[in-house]
């Protein structure tokens, strides 16, 4: 027979229900704060990755502008006449 555990009656068994509850607080909470971690780390990578994105746009626009012609390349080695 299952006696139900009451205000006067102390027992290792109607312990353990707070134990669990203060387990499980303390382990959703570590979860929170390694969550919280990654989120501030994956904030401050984007800022980082729009500077860098930043930089090389800066960089790329400073460089003299390409020209492309439409005359082929030369293929394999010329010689000069008169040698």
């Amino acid at each position: 027979m299952n006696i139900p555990c009451s205000k006067f009656r102390t027992s290792p068994r109607c312990d353990r229900g707070g134990f669990a509850t203060i387990v499980i607080i303390v382990i959703i909470t570590l979860l929170l704060i390694y969550l919280m971690g990654n989120v501030r780390t994956l904030h401050y990578l984007g800022r980082d990755l729009h500077m860098i994105d930043q930089l090389q746009q800066r960089r790329i626009q400073k460089l003299p502008p390409i020209v492309v012609t439409n005359t082929p390349a030369r293929v394999g080695i010329t010689h000069s006449p008169g040698r």
